[in-house]
């Protein structure tokens, strides 16, 4: 009696020790305990989802950056908790509800525009101005985006990276084949910033100016893309996502794409978020979260970090009219009042960009492919045509900075040119943009860039595309330029 007896109370303190150690780690995934027993089960180091090199955070609502590493070992007593993932299935689209339940509220609301298209009409009437306009603040916007054109510049720029990074950001651009090589993104980005330049020096709202002109051209782009996105058979589609995984032998520009991602999963323990986008299948291309998560890259890391982007001496006023102007803007383009990312004040846009930065981009920067690298490399190279000087590496670093995000290897690789532009450019955008005539004189650099771009001859044009780089001879086996 007394052996079992003793042997009982050895397998009661065993269960409750297993037990406070399975509520210890949903501590700190920050995972509601759930009241029925049935939930936890007990899985077998195979079968079990964390692993001794995950990071997790002690609080989940933190920057991601400041979270604390913790790891945990799988193979202690051979014991680990599995978590149900409760899925919500309807017809042909699954979404893991955990990975959707751990986002703030304000990105859960924008996630309901995932399987929301564009209609024929958009929706949204071109001609008609939406009750909450504004027009002082939307002309305050106008002439914040002018007087701060350049940093805004760079920083929309920067965000191309981030909006890369997610696939429904990068598999359209991909698809359309406008801007998979630096020639034909330099055609296509050059042609984006001019259409968005007019938008801020026109009446978007008057038929007869260039701005809404551009509005009705952008929207009809976006429609176009959408309907012949969404027409394809899914596995005929699949094969024109990627440049990668397809069956021709295009070359794919990805050199370090290994140190980069090496670098990017060191900054942020929520993993878990990222297969959002993955675990979607029949979803919708081309949606209103899509529409609302670009809007983000145009407005985002200015709001967020304007004296990065060379507008430290703006006002809270000139940054709320920034926002309102894109919260019009989006609502032209077609995205709904309730999906609109500019909807707000100007610190809950913040806060949202935040939100979208550290529970979304930087876990989704842990899974960079060599499309990702590819197509950032061609744009910031096609950008070169007519901004001579920025590089890839510079401005990934750049970025990396701005959203303290430790790249040690990617610092590594610059060369000392590199390393003088990348210090360069903090110093121009944190200080010398502060000085009298600095802003005046960067914007005048950048409009004198994109006016003799706008007016490259044939010749020059043929020189730009005939251009070859190393990375090319090599097929699929990558160089640096």
């Amino acid at each position: 009696m007394t052996v079992m007896q003793s042997e009982d109370d050895e397998t009661a303190r065993e269960q409750m020790a297993l037990k406070k150690e399975q509520k210890y780690i949903r501590q700190l995934l920050g995972v509601e305990e759930n009241k029925t027993e049935s939930s936890e089960t007990i899985a077998s180091p195979q079968e079990c989802q964390i692993s001794s090199h995950d990071k997790l955070s002690k609080d989940r609502n933190n920057d991601c950056t400041k979270c604390s590493s913790m790891h945990i070992n799988e193979e202690k007593e051979n014991k680990c908790v599995s978590f149900v993932v409760n899925l919500n299935v309807n017809q042909n689209c699954v979404i893991n509800e955990y990975d959707r339940n751990n986002l703030p509220l304000d990105l859960q609301k924008l996630f309901e525009g995932i399987n929301k298209g564009i209609p024929p009409d958009y929706a949204v009437p071109i001609d008609k101005k939406p009750e909450w306009l504004d027009m002082k603040k939307f002309k305050i916007g106008q002439r914040f985006a002018q007087k701060y054109y350049f940093g805004l510049n760079y920083s929309e720029m920067l965000s191309l990276m981030v909006l890369f990074s997610f696939p429904n950001g990068l598999e359209p651009l991909i698809f359309t084949g406008n801007s998979g090589t630096p020639f034909t993104a330099f055609r296509r980005y050059l042609s984006t910033v001019l259409r968005v330049k007019s938008w801020f020096e026109n009446d978007v709202w008057n038929e007869n100016n260039l701005g809404y002109r551009n509005i009705k051209l952008v929207r009809a782009m976006h429609l176009n893309v959408s309907k012949r996105l969404n027409s394809k058979p899914h596995k005929e589609l699949q094969s024109q996502l990627t440049l990668w995984g397809s069956s021709n032998d295009a070359a794919v520009w990805c050199p370090m794409k290994e140190q980069i991602r090496q670098d990017f999963q060191s900054c942020c323990p929520y993993q878990a978020l990222r297969p959002i986008d993955d675990q979607i299948t029949g979803k919708v291309y081309v949606n209103q979260l899509d529409m609302s998560i670009t809007q983000f890259g145009f407005v985002g890391l200015m709001v967020m970090y304007p004296n990065k982007f060379g507008a430290g001496s703006a006002t809270e006023e000139e940054l709320d009219g920034f926002v309102h102007l894109w919260r019009g803007l989006g609502y032209l383009l077609g995205i709904e009042d309730k999906y609109n990312f500019c909807n707000g004040s100007l610190e809950e846009v913040r806060q949202r960009g935040h939100s979208l930065v550290d529970k979304w981009a930087k876990p989704s920067f842990q899974h960079i492919t060599e499309d990702w690298e590819h197509m950032s490399r061609c744009m910031i190279e096609g950008i070169s045509y007519y901004v001579p000087g920025v590089t890839f590496e510079v401005s990934l670093l750049y970025l990396c900075w701005v959203l303290d995000i430790p790249a040690p290897r990617v610092y590594a690789s610059l060369s000392w040119w590199q390393t003088f532009m990348f210090m360069l450019t903090k110093v121009t955008m944190t200080f010398t943009m502060r000085l009298p005539g600095m802003v005046q004189f960067h914007n005048w650099l950048i409009g004198r860039a994109l006016t003799r771009a706008s007016a490259f001859t044939p010749e020059q044009l043929k020189k730009l595309e005939t251009r070859t780089y190393q990375y090319e001879k090599k097929g699929k086996f990558n160089t640096r330029l």
